[in-house]
C-alpha cells in the first residue's frame, strides 16, 4: 500500500477559491459511500485536512487515485477550480515529507503556527470515527505527529509560536490606541474563539461577549463569560468595537443589511469587523459600507508575513530535524517491506527442501548449514530482495518456531 495526497493551499489559491473546497465532517461523511461505490474498496485509508489555509486529501491505496478522487470531490462540490492549474498531487516519500511539514507549521503562511497541529489531529480522529483508517496508516501518521512534536520542540518554531490570536490582537491594537477600553464581540465557541477570547481578557481587555447557537460558558481567569443565543446578535452587535467571527458555517452569519442597520443606529462611530471563516462568516461587501472596515483571514496573516524574516533561523532548523526524521521512517518502511517479501520467499525455498536437508539447516553445527544459508540468500539476491544475512538467519528461525518444522 502507499501513501498519496493532493489538494489546494494559500501557496497557489486565493481565499475566494479555497472557498469552493471546503470539506467538512458533514461532507466527508457523504463523500465516504461515493468514494468506496466509484473506487470498489481500493482505497484503503483517507483522512481530510481542511483549514482556512488548505484542503488535502490524504490517502492510502496499492495505487495512485488521485485524478479520479479530485473529480469526483469537485464534481460533488460543485467546485469550478481548475484542477491541473490549482491542484497539487504528491505521493510516497514526498508526501511524507509535506505532510511533515505541514504538521509542524512550516507549510503555513503563518510560519510555525501551532493551531495546525491540532487540526491535523482531529482530521485524524474524524476519520477513525467514520472508519476510514487502517491500523497500518494510523501507525504512520502517528508518526508524522511524532516528529512535528519533535522538530516543534527542538527548535525556535515551539518556543515561540505564533498564532492566529495573536495576530486578531495585534492587529486590534494597531487600529485603536486605547485596546483595554473596547467592547469585543466574538461569534462562534470554536477553539479558535476561546483562544481569541483568552488572548484578549490576558492583555487587560474585559468587555468581552460572545454568540454561539448553543449555551456556552467560558473561564477566563476569574470570571465565568456565558453565550447570547444567535437571535441577540443585533443587540450585541451595536454595543460592539469589534466583532470576530470563527464559526464552520457554510453560509454568512453577518450580513451586509444587518450591518447597514447597525452603523445608521450607531451613528459616527466605526465598526471593526475580523473574519476567520473559510468559507467567510461576513459577507464581503460590508466592507463597502462608510463606517464598517471589513478584514479578511488573508490580511490578517499578511501582518505575519512582516516579520516572518525572523523565523526563517528556526524554520530551518525545524525542517533539518524532519527531513532526518523521516529519512529514519523511510528506512524503517523499506526494511519492513523487504522483510515481508524476504520471509514470503523463504518460506517457499525452506518448504522446497527434502527433511534431510531441513535437519541440516536447523543444526547450527552441520557443515552443509552455511552452504543452504548461501543459497537461500543467493535466491533472494536474484529476486532483488537484498537482506543481510543475520536478518535472512533471524527469519528463517522465526519460519522454524512458528510453522513447527
Amino acid at each position: 500500500m502507499g501513501l498519496y495526497l493532493f489538494g489546494i493551499s494559500h501557496h497557489n489559491t486565493s481565499l475566494e477559491e479555497r472557498e469552493q473546497l471546503v470539506i467538512n465532517n458533514a461532507v466527508l461523511k457523504d463523500l465516504k459511500p461515493i468514494i468506496e461505490n466509484k473506487l470498489s474498496g481500493q482505497v484503503t485509508s483517507l483522512v481530510n485536512l481542511s483549514t482556512c489555509n488548505r484542503t488535502e486529501i490524504i490517502y492510502e491505496s496499492s495505487k495512485c487515485y488521485s485524478k479520479e478522487l479530485s473529480e469526483t470531490i469537485c464534481d460533488y462540490l460543485s467546485c469550478s477550480l481548475d484542477i491541473e492549474k490549482h491542484f497539487f498531487f504528491l505521493e510516497s516519500d514526498a508526501a511524507l515529507m509535506h505532510l511533515c511539514m505541514v504538521a509542524t507549521g512550516l507549510d503555513s503562511r503563518i510560519i510555525g503556527e501551532h493551531e495546525i497541529l491540532g487540526q491535523f489531529k482531529e482530521s485524524i480522529e474524524t476519520s477513525k470515527k467514520l472508519d476510514l483508517v487502517s491500523g497500518a496508516f494510523e501507525s504512520l501518521l502517528n508518526d508524522i505527529i511524532s516528529i512535528a512534536k519533535f522538530a516543534r520542540t527542538e527548535s525556535e518554531i515551539g518556543r515561540n509560536p505564533i498564532s492566529v490570536s495573536t495576530l486578531v490582537y495585534k492587529l486590534v491594537r494597531e487600529i485603536f490606541e486605547s485596546p483595554s477600553n473596547l467592547e469585543i464581540l466574538m461569534i462562534g465557541a470554536g477553539e479558535v474563539a476561546v483562544s481569541i477570547l483568552e488572548n484578549f481578557h490576558a492583555n487587560g481587555i474585559s468587555r468581552l461577549a460572545f454568540v454561539n447557537r448553543s449555551q456556552r460558558s467560558i473561564e477566563l481567569g476569574s470570571e465565568t463569560f456565558i453565550s447570547k443565543p444567535f437571535n441577540a446578535v443585533k443587540k450585541a452587535i451595536l454595543k460592539a468595537d469589534v466583532i470576530i467571527a470563527s464559526t464552520k458555517s457554510q453560509t454568512p452569519v453577518v450580513g451586509k443589511g444587518l450591518i447597514e442597520e447597525v452603523i445608521s443606529a450607531r451613528g459616527k462611530k466605526p465598526l471593526v469587523l475580523i473574519d476567520l471563516g473559510v468559507p467567510r462568516n461576513i459577507e464581503p461587501t460590508i466592507n463597502l459600507l462608510d463606517g464598517a472596515y471589513l478584514y479578511t483571514l488573508d490580511q490578517i496573516e499578511s501582518i505575519a508575513q512582516k516579520n516572518q524574516e525572523t523565523r526563517l533561523q528556526s524554520a530551518n532548523i525545524a525542517k533539518d530535524l524532519i527531513t532526518e526524521s523521516v529519512k529514519k521512517i523511510i528506512l524503517k518502511n523499506h526494511s519492513k517491506k523487504t522483510s515481508i517479501q524476504a520471509r514470503e520467499v523463504l518460506i517457499d525455498l525452506y518448504q522446497a527442501l527434502d527433511e534431510h536437508e531441513m535437519e541440516q539447516l536447523k543444526n547450527l553445527d552441520d557443515p552443509k548449514h552455511e552452504i543452504i544459508i548461501k543459497r537461500f540468500h543467493d535466491e533472494l539476491i536474484k529476486r532483488n530482495v537484498e537482506i543481510e544475512l543475520h536478518v535472512l538467519n533471524s527469519i528463517i528461525e522465526e519460519i522454524i518456531d512458528v510453522k513447527g518444522y
